[in-house]
């Protein structure tokens, strides 16, 4: 996938309207191994509500798929009127 990009989060609200994501990854290339259940990105860019705080020319994580892999661990990323920001990794 040429310029793509990859979020673990909802993009739809319980009614189906359309929402950001609060935490996605960008690239200008996306590569699914499944032979290796791992996804290579070429130029990535992760986003936090939009905003750019990492870059790498290359990065990899373990395919969603994949039932236990190591590597990155996809962080859940709350703001809610309870907590404010949370963070929950898996």
């Amino acid at each position: 996938l040429n310029h793509g990009e990859f979020t673990p989060c909802d993009i739809c609200t319980a009614s189906g309207k359309p929402k950001a994501p609060t935490f996605k990854i960008a690239a200008s290339r996306i590569i699914q191994d499944r032979e290796h259940q791992v996804i290579y990105y070429t130029n990535a860019v992760i986003l936090v509500k939009g905003l750019p705080i990492f870059y790498a020319p290359v990065f990899w994580h373990a395919d969603p798929t994949a039932e236990r892999r190591s590597g990155f661990l996809t962080p859940r990323i709350e703001i809610g009127n309870k907590r404010g920001v949370s963070v929950e990794t898996p």
